[in-house]
């Protein structure tokens, strides 16, 4: 696969408010990608691409391959996710910009990371080889599922096929 890594993290995301935990899957999109598809994160910064994993399913330290999950495209998330551990409770505002609707947000726990390489990044199809550095090679394909809309889109349902890989 061409072309520089594209990072990835996978933070488990407790939000007590909401009574649930999931997983959160960032990837880094294209240079072209985020361009086109305007992946935007709130504060106007270029996105990550994120879906959301149900648990205990989207945790990569119980994948052995073969595995198919579903997941929910969340809002671009900022690229400072990609390392960052700890409160979501507007961990990255400017002080005195937390606004209502920030509290009871959760935390986010980094449980995997690493880079892919994008064989494939279309509107309706993503395949990628993955490196993660807790669990290594593998190779996804998402694909969404039909009914959920063209294009970027919050709330559209994907279906993430997981097979070992080299990561390339």
């Amino acid at each position: 696969m061409a072309g520089p890594g594209l990072r990835v993290a996978m933070l488990r995301h407790a939000s007590p408010a909401r009574g649930d935990a999931h997983v959160d899957v960032l990837i880094e999109p294209p240079a072209g990608v985020a361009a086109r598809g305007g992946l935007r994160a709130a504060d106007g910064s270029a996105g990550l691409w994120t879906l959301r994993l149900g648990l205990p399913g989207g945790d990569p330290a119980g994948w052995r391959g073969g595995e198919v999950l579903t997941g929910v495209e969340l809002a671009p998330h900022r690229r400072r996710y990609l390392a960052y551990q700890g409160p979501v409770d507007g961990a990255f505002d400017e002080p005195g910009r937390r606004g209502p609707g920030r509290a009871g947000r959760g935390s986010v726990r980094r449980l995997d990371g690493g880079v892919a390489w994008a064989a494939r990044w279309g509107a309706s199809r993503v395949e990628l080889g993955v490196w993660l550095a807790g669990s290594g090679g593998w190779r996804w394909r998402l694909d969404r599922l039909a009914g959920t809309g063209e294009g970027v889109g919050v709330g559209a349902r994907w279906r993430l096929g997981v097979v070992r890989g080299d990561g390339r």
